[in-house]
């Protein structure tokens, strides 16, 4: 959320209009959904022992692929594949869940991570953990903007986002 809130502050700043990002061509967008509708399902519909949580998570990011594909001509589209690519590498390579630091348990105990829904596509890191560098390693403490644990992917992505956001705002196709 802190994302589309930074991108649309961008977006005025440089002149934008949010009427022109809604009016945006966005190639696939039943892609971008039917992602989005698959985290949904692995949230709040699975139990955590389900054997479709890898399928559908690892669907869910190949969705996201394609999506960002068919949009070859958006601001920003090389960090947005290129953070969810990475993304994606770690958490294949980590049994289709993505590691996040042990720091985490500065701000949370270990049964109350487990007991919640990240548990079912995130582990806390091990020595055996692939691409430490790659996974949720960095952390913005609670109680400030943007608050939780972020990978390189992540931020990539978030650039990205935040450039194709604000360059779509400012449009040579402005409403007057």
């Amino acid at each position: 959320m802190e994302v589309l809130i930074i991108a649309i502050i961008l977006g005025w700043v440089r002149g934008g209009r949010l009427a022109n990002l809604f009016q945006a061509d966005i190639k696939g967008a039943p892609l971008f959904f039917t992602s989005l509708l698959l985290m949904l399902i692995i949230y709040n519909s699975l139990s955590p022992t389900s054997h479709l949580i890898p399928i559908l998570y690892l669907s869910s990011f190949l969705l996201v692929l394609a999506g960002i594909y068919l949009n070859r001509d958006l601001p920003g589209r090389k960090l947005i594949f290129l953070g969810v690519s990475l993304n994606l590498l770690v958490i294949v390579l980590n049994g289709f869940k993505m590691p996040v630091t042990e720091n985490l348990l500065l701000w949370t105990t270990e049964e109350e991570f487990f007991a919640s829904s990240q548990a079912l596509t995130h582990s806390i890191m091990e020595p055996g953990t692939r691409l430490k560098l790659l996974s949720d390693i960095f952390i913005i403490p609670p109680g400030f903007f943007g608050s939780g644990i972020y990978s390189l992917g992540d931020f990539l992505l978030y650039i990205g986002v935040v450039q194709a956001i604000s360059s779509k705002m400012i449009s040579e196709q402005r409403i007057d």
